[in-house]
């Protein structure tokens, strides 16, 4: 019953609101006043917040996987965000496992667009060890590339984990 969604507002500046579908009452969930904030995905609980957000002052451009923990009533603090995925590498579409102990992504660190997976702690949500391949996709013919960044997603559910593939084909 409720909807996450990125907006821009004054300038460059990208925040993750949310609207109560059962109310219709809209709210800002997180807000940065360096980086600009999307894809994010809230836990079953309501608890805990996976999104990503790009670096505009890194060069080149870097996106990071975050943690943040929900609140209803105000943005949560970037004092209070967790670091899951920050490294060189382009890392994006975050999503919780069922049971929200893992986050899997998007990245390109093995030099191609792989399916990724972040363990973390339990209560904390903190990362444990550094991330684990979870799916190689290393041929160029069927890639998660050719749909493109824009289009690519991933979607988790209990048993499987379902992603775009374009295909590029020629004679």
């Amino acid at each position: 019953n409720k909807l996450l969604f990125h907006e821009q507002r004054r300038g460059a500046q990208v925040t993750i609101d949310m609207i109560n579908l059962a109310t219709g009452k809209a709210g800002n969930c997180l807000q940065s006043s360096e980086s600009v904030l999307f894809h994010a995905t809230l836990t079953h609980d309501g608890r805990w917040i996976t999104f990503v957000a790009l670096d505009g002052q890194a060069s080149p451009l870097r996106l990071e996987v975050l943690i943040a923990p929900f609140q209803r009533d105000a943005p949560s603090k970037e004092s209070d965000w967790i670091r899951v995925v920050r490294d060189q590498h382009w890392n994006g579409k975050p999503r919780w496992s069922p049971d929200e102990n893992r986050i899997y992504f998007v990245s390109d660190r093995d030099g191609f667009a792989c399916l990724w997976m972040q363990p973390l702690e339990p209560e904390t949500k903190r990362p444990v060890g550094p991330p684990l391949p979870l799916y190689h996709i290393h041929q160029v013919r069927r890639s998660i590339l050719n749909v493109g960044y824009g289009r690519m997603d991933i979607a988790v559910a209990p048993d499987k984990i379902v992603l775009n593939l374009g295909e590029i084909t020629g004679n």
